[in-house]
């Protein structure tokens, strides 16, 4: 009594309208050029954190503006959908090492060995932070920097629980169409203060004389 199937795109969720209240009875999907409906007593919407407002707004639940601006028909005007966007910003710190070191893991892998989760300074909310330590990085990829080719030791500074909230809207009425994403990183000045202290932090780790025997200079980001 279950079928499973690959390679199928959601379009839409079909309802019924002739009750007081619209009640999701289907989907509409497509599958290597076919149309086709699926029906079913309950439907389960577990697409993710962008493809389900993205699935909701297309099928005219969302903000009522929104839709008709892309020539959809509003079932239930939720303004709700599409809001609250949070996603956690990473930035790498990177040092280069001096000749003599032997990075332990010439090949990459495993790079990310030790992580580490704390509190910010000041902050109400507990573990908001996180660390990732990587043994071996290289440059940049927009530098030219090749995964497989180490060339220092590194770490990324994560802020799990941001206050900043962004959005997701529609492109267009066709489900082909990525949603525009608007996250809104660092809007919220206590992230900003969080994730600077953090950024300093770290930093700092490289006056430390465990780090300091290590490190000829650090690549990214620059003091200016």
């Amino acid at each position: 009594n279950l079928t499973i199937r690959a390679n199928v795109s959601v379009k839409k969720i079909l309802f019924d309208t002739t009750e007081q209240k619209p009640r999701a009875t289907g989907v509409e999907a497509t599958s290597e050029g076919e149309d086709f409906t699926v029906n079913g007593e309950e439907i389960i919407l577990a697409a993710g954190a962008i493809a389900s407002p993205q699935i909701l707004m297309l099928s005219g639940i969302g903000p009522k503006e929104h839709l008709e601006e892309r020539s959809i028909n509003t079932l239930i005007d939720s303004p709700g959908v599409g809001q609250n966007l949070r996603d956690h910003p990473l930035i790498a710190i990177t040092w280069q090492t001096k000749p003599e070191v032997i990075l332990s893991n010439p090949n990459m892998n495993p790079r990310g060995q030790v992580t580490l989760r704390y509190t910010a300074d000041g902050s109400p909310i507990d573990n908001d932070m996180i660390v990732y330590l990587f043994a071996g990085t290289s440059k940049r990829r927009d530098q030219g920097g090749i995964s497989t080719e180490p060339i220092g030791i590194g770490a990324g500074l994560g802020l799990n629980l941001a206050l900043s909230q962004g959005e997701i809207k529609l492109q267009s009425n066709d489900h082909r169409d990525y949603p525009l994403l608007d996250y809104n990183l660092l809007d919220d000045p206590e992230d900003m203060r969080r994730y600077r202290d953090g950024v300093r932090m770290l930093v700092g780790l490289e006056k430390h004389p465990s780090i300091s025997d290590l490190v000829e200079t650090r690549l990214y980001p620059l003091d200016s």
